[in-house]
């Protein structure tokens, strides 16, 4: 018997010899194997317009609460129903903008190019202008660094569009964008070679991303207030979206790939993996549709994208990574965009169990959404509608690099026994076969697994590699078992 495991799924290398995984769809990276994918499933009432922000927060008082925006509103959840809670008169945001939204204490900030900044304390009635200062900046980017509201890509009435500068706040408030030493607030223009400012990500110290250089933002008090350090050159992200942060690690993509910031060094995390496809994939002319979300319990980032192939002008793909176990996994699934949002607790009195009754559903009882101050991922699907993570498993399917299992001669393989666990699911194989480098691949008849978990293939070929789709969920998918024996080499 031979194993194939489902080990590291890299699409970049070439399929002849490859030991990992060539296709790895609908699945996520566990921490031992692969895991089901969820489907989407709306559990809201739908917006105006398409979404184009989305963001989940925690007041002091640990209620969770979730807040969007599309190109003319700004909304906020209340049950599964989102109210206009926008200023009066709403917004017009003009194609390709996005809100940047962020929470500071118990408000929440959204920031456009096109509307003055915006705020709310969270559960009050509208948002409202912030900045209440002389100098008005509207800025596409924001983050929080020390005590100060941080603005990336900015424009205002006296400099006009300045998209290379980083500019905040007055110390501990955020209304006052006046440059003065007095008060803490301060520009920095950083380096036009380097590009547009794509990502302000906030926390200690601050890590401003543009399209070609990485810059870290240090206290150091008056009267320059902060530090600032070109730490990266010719390497930044392709748009905001693109840049996930949590605690000291920020991930994001770059023209040529995935990769990890720290705040001094940049590490690959795609090379040879999935760099290429993912170049070869994204549609080009819509990375500004690129979002991203960091699940920290599951030890996940997920990127969502538009494909080439995308039948709509919306995403269609997910790609995820897991730090943990350094494996990559992709989605096939229409939506709008992703975002981290904030799960609520629930008692047994709030919740409603698909089951009849509790005992036969027991399951749900220590489930993520009864936990409250769980990061958890969200989406918008294609109706305008706000979607959770938390549908049947979708269909998922792996496939092994091509191998040449007795060189020189032709291999049988009479059965395969897939190593996927799961009682709800249905399993099948096919082989993939080729008898010259230069034919295409030609996939047998799919074939069910059998009472015993063997599939009968019964197939012979110089060249083979082995398909699994999996049906109906699973718990693990770790690999699939064959039995190859030589043939001669006609």
């Amino acid at each position: 018997m031979a194993d194939a495991a489902f080990d590291e799924w890299r699409p970049d290398l070439a399929d002849l010899l490859n030991k990992s995984l060539t296709v790895c769809r609908n699945t996520r990276p566990g921490s031992g194997g692969y895991i089901p994918q969820p489907s989407l499933v709306s559990v809201s009432s739908a917006l105006d317009g398409r979404a184009l922000a989305g963001i989940g927060a925690l007041k002091s008082d640990g209620t969770a609460v979730t807040y969007v925006g599309d190109s003319t509103k700004l909304y906020a959840l209340s049950g599964a129903t989102f109210s206009n809670v926008s200023k009066s008169g709403n917004y017009t945001l003009s194609a390709d903008e996005r809100w940047s939204l962020l929470q500071w204490d118990d408000q929440i900030i959204a920031s456009s190019w096109d509307e003055p900044i915006q705020v709310i304390t969270i559960s009050a009635a509208n948002f409202a202008d912030m900045i209440t200062s002389t100098r008005k900046p509207k800025a596409r980017h924001m983050g929080i660094v020390k005590d100060h509201l941080v603005l990336g890509n900015v424009t205002d009435t006296t400099d006009g569009d300045q998209t290379h500068r980083v500019w905040w706040s007055a110390t501990t408030d955020i209304t006052d964008f006046d440059p003065a030493i007095a008060t803490g607030s301060g520009i920095q223009d950083l380096d036009i070679n380097g590009g547009e400012v794509v990502a302000v990500i906030g926390g200690e110290f601050g890590s401003i991303f543009q399209r070609s250089a990485i810059w870290r933002m240090s206290f150091e008090g008056p009267p320059t207030l902060f530090r600032f350090d070109k730490v990266v050159r010719n390497r930044g992200a392709l748009s905001a979206g693109s840049v996930a942060a949590f605690n000291r690690v920020t991930f994001f993509i770059d023209r040529d790939g995935f990769y990890i910031f720290d705040g001094s060094d940049v590490t690959p995390i795609g090379k040879d993996r999935v760099d290429r496809f993912f170049s070869n994939d994204v549609d080009a002319s819509n990375l500004w549709q690129i979002t991203s979300a960091i699940e920290p319990e599951n030890s996940i980032v997920s990127w969502s994208y538009k494909s080439n192939d995308s039948p709509g002008n919306y995403p269609d793909k997910i790609i995820q990574y897991n730090w943990s176990t350094a494996r990559w996994s992709i989605s096939e699934i229409d939506h709008q965009l992703i975002f981290p949002n904030v799960s609520n607790s629930q008692t047994l009195d709030d919740a409603t169990f698909g089951a009849t009754t509790l005992d036969s559903d027991m399951r749900a009882l220590d489930a993520d959404e009864f936990k409250g101050g769980l990061n958890l991922l969200a989406g918008f699907d294609t109706s305008n509608q706000m979607a959770s993570f938390s549908g049947a498993a979708m269909d998922a399917r792996f496939e092994t690099g091509e191998f040449q299992e007795f060189p020189g001669q032709r291999t049988h393989v009479g059965t395969i026994r897939p190593l996927v666990d799961g009682t709800a699911s249905t399993v099948s194989v096919s082989a993939g076969v080729r008898e010259l480098q230069t034919e295409s691949v030609t996939y047998t008849t799919p074939t069910t697994v059998n009472a015993n978990g063997e599939a009968e293939l019964r197939k012979s070929a110089r060249y083979m590699r082995l398909r699994v789709d999996v049906t109906g969920g699973f718990n693990d998918a770790l690999g699939a078992r064959y039995e190859p024996k030589p043939l001669g080499k006609r």
